[in-house]
């Protein structure tokens, strides 16, 4: 199976048809498809963009058609616990504004669809939470292979399995935080902070999962993206040690949720490991890497396709991005 792997869309429909049509795809009765490839979608399909509606209808109409994969991103995760209530009437994700406005390009694109959005919903509880065959592994952020195995015939239908994975410290939210997040440390206590989408300030850091083999590391070494303005503190064996540290050899992975910089080229973070989010989110480019099988990966076989959709930057105006 050849396929085509694609990062994070964030609702920049007119993107993605582009990065399609590009990769050889056309289109046919509302399907785009390939003759003999077919796209696996590395999660993040809606917020900040301003037509996930579309984008989901595109991604959907290929998968139900045989003709992509799809699994799920934390901001499906997220908006299934912002739209489902506990037993108390609370729902699992807080409606505060912070929640809101990463969510609002959604909400405004489903208004008045109520109906349709809770059956996006339920598609969204259908997604698996990473994909693996032979020669070839996917997941959103992180690839943990403990936490492959906690969830891999779990499903967000079941309601037991949602809730526990949307409380803190439980081995099913431990699991996909693992997966849908990745893995970070705490860097308050050398009295640093780290900037995320909207120009928050958070005390977490996210940190590579794979390639640990020093006894210590320059905070630098490890972020993700790679290239943090951190200074030079370190961190030891005892803080990095509970990291997944996926050792070289195996099947590649693909992931995307982490914002690289196409500042030094499109190319595999390291060897056997390729990760699809360039900032389409945030005003980046939508890219793909087309992987014929093997477990080799070249930095020739990445396909990129500019945000140019004029929609897409007003909202990002609005809301901070």
């Amino acid at each position: 199976m050849k396929f085509d792997i694609i990062g994070d869309i964030h609702g920049r429909f007119q993107t993605l048809e582009r990065l399609l049509a590009k990769l050889g795809y056309a289109s046919d009765g509302g399907v785009w498809k390939h003759e003999d490839r077919r796209a696996l979608f590395l999660g993040d399909y809606i917020d900040r963009g301003s037509r996930p509606r579309e984008t989901l209808q595109l991604i959907r109409a290929m998968v139900d058609a045989g003709h992509a994969v799809a699994i799920m991103g934390n901001h499906e995760f997220n908006a299934v616990a912002y739209h489902t209530l506990d037993s108390r009437g609370e729902p699992l994700r807080e409606h505060n504004s912070r929640n809101q406005k990463q969510h609002q390009a959604t909400l405004d694109a489903f208004s008045g669809r109520a109906a349709e959005w809770a059956g996006w919903i339920d598609w969204f509880k259908e997604l698996p939470f990473f994909y693996e065959e032979p020669g070839l592994r996917a997941v959103h952020a992180c690839w943990c292979a403990e936490s492959v195995e906690r969830v891999r015939r779990r499903s967000l239908r079941d309601m037991d399995f949602l809730l526990r994975a949307n409380e803190k410290e439980t081995e099913e939210w431990e699991a996909l935080e693992m997966l849908l997040k990745g893995p970070e440390i705490n860097i308050s206590r050398f009295g640093l902070q780290v900037h995320a989408p909207g120009d928050r300030l958070r005390n977490e850091m996210r940190v590579r999962w794979w390639g640990y083999d020093a006894p210590s590391y320059a905070l630098p070494e490890i972020s993700m993206p790679p290239g943090a303005v951190l200074g030079e503190q370190r961190v030891g064996h005892s803080e990095v040690r509970h990291l997944p540290n996926l050792s070289a050899g195996g099947p590649p992975v693909f992931f995307g949720h982490y914002k690289m910089s196409p500042q030094s080229g499109f190319a595999p973070v390291d060897r056997g490991l390729c990760c699809l989010d360039y900032g389409a989110g945030s005003g980046g480019a939508l890219v793909a890497y087309r992987w014929d099988g093997g477990p080799e990966l070249e930095a020739d076989r990445f396909v990129a396709e500019p945000d140019t959709d004029f929609g897409s930057m007003l909202v990002r105006l609005a809301s901070g991005f």
